[in-house]
């Protein structure tokens, strides 16, 4: 039976220190992907949360909401808002996004939904698109636009931390 056995496993052992090498290079080619892509991933939203903070987005929307809830003054909108080029990192690698690990890939997929969705609404309320409408629709708009806002940040915020995990192996 050890004769029987013996090119079996021969075969076996060959095949495996031939194989090992393969695989471990295609395993560490994988976490390479992955942590290039994370860090691109982190740092357009890292970027994007510093920009945010800094120039004291929420802090403003949310003063200003405050003031048309308090006074009854008419609701006017900025209309200074201009669109640009955004999101590089996402658009460039939107279709490596599966490489990183569950759930950041359907966590960076609403982020910049998010995102989309404050920048269409700014772009809407500069354009004078909310002008023929009520003064507590209005309110409502916007209150709806703050809390977009805050859901955007919370979310980049964990994102900065969960990609940071990746972006670094």
């Amino acid at each position: 039976m050890n004769q029987l056995l013996a090119p079996i496993l021969s075969s076996l052992v060959g095949g495996l220190l031939v194989a090992i090498p393969t695989l471990w290079k295609i395993y560490r080619s994988d976490r390479r992907q992955t942590a290039r892509v994370a860090s691109a991933f982190r740092g357009e939203i890292s970027a994007i949360l510093n920009l945010y903070r800094r120039r004291e987005y929420l802090a403003l929307h949310k003063e200003r909401l405050r003031e048309w809830e308090e006074k009854n003054d008419e609701v006017s909108f900025p209309s200074d808002y201009e669109e640009r080029t955004r999101d590089r990192i996402y658009q460039s690698n939107a279709s490596r996004i599966g490489l990183l690990p569950e759930p950041i890939p359907g966590k960076i997929a609403t982020f910049y939904t998010l995102l989309d969705g404050i920048h269409e609404d700014l772009a809407k309320m500069s354009r004078g698109a909310l002008k023929s409408v009520p003064r507590e629709a209005k309110i409502t708009y916007y209150r709806q636009f703050v809390s977009i806002m805050e859901e955007m940040i919370s979310l980049a915020e964990e994102l900065e931390d969960e990609l940071s995990d990746h972006a670094g192996r």
